[in-house]
């Protein structure tokens, strides 16, 4: 098994890191950004796991996974007790924001943007509070794309054999330019069919909306 922090090294990828501080709100006055390149397999599932900031997952044309990610937070302190680990083991990767443990270091947001090849399949992408922007190409069986306080929108591929749910508390569920069969559609979930629906998709948010289109070629 293969783990780090932002800090460690580990076999097949590459980080660079750097850090700033600077004025950017009332309470956010520091920051780090950093960026991992992975090589993977095709087949590869991918997890993304934040806990407060966004996520973003667009597909490219490369051959690796690459992870661009910018924490901040109220102190300079607080933003180095923040890790971003990944872990890379029997054909997954999985990238995980890890908070420090004083109130100070909760208050920190990091927002993450991966880029992925179509031959790597997306299997969980999750953030407590913040958004979620994914296109997804390929997934695995069971596949979650989720965020507790926030909006999901995402793009599926027409190629995707999914059942696909996706359902909102409190929001709306939009649909724009994808064909899903035998669908039902309500104001806060929809439900439908893309080619054989061999595996299952589900998206969901508590407070926030659920849009849904079509992934352009």
């Amino acid at each position: 098994m293969q783990r780090r922090t932002f800090v460690a090294g580990v076999a097949g990828a590459t980080a660079a890191l750097s850090g700033c501080i600077s004025t950017l709100n009332d309470f956010r006055t520091a920051s780090r950004s950093g960026s991992r390149t992975y090589d993977v397999d095709a087949g590869t599932s991918l997890h993304v796991l934040n806990r407060t900031g966004s996520v973003t997952a667009e597909r490219h044309d490369g051959e690796t996974v690459t992870l661009d990610f910018e924490i901040e937070g109220p102190s300079s302190d607080a933003v180095e007790a923040v890790s971003v680990t990944d872990s890379h083991e029997d054909g997954e990767l999985q990238l995980e924001v890890e908070p420090g443990d004083s109130s100070a270091d909760r208050d920190t947001s990091v927002s993450m943007t991966v880029q992925y090849p179509d031959s790597v399949f997306v299997s969980r992408l999750r953030t407590r509070s913040g958004s979620i922007d994914a296109d997804v190409s390929g997934i695995e069986d069971g596949a979650e794309i989720e965020s507790t306080n926030g909006s999901v929108d995402a793009a599926l591929a027409s190629g995707l054999d999914a059942a696909v749910t996706a359902t909102t508390t409190n929001g709306s569920v939009t649909v724009h330019d994808l064909e899903l069969d035998s669908s039902s559609t309500s104001a806060t979930e929809v439900s439908g069919t893309l080619g054989d629906g061999s595996k299952s998709l589900t998206l969901r948010t508590e407070n926030g909306s659920i849009d849904l289109r079509a992934l352009s070629d």
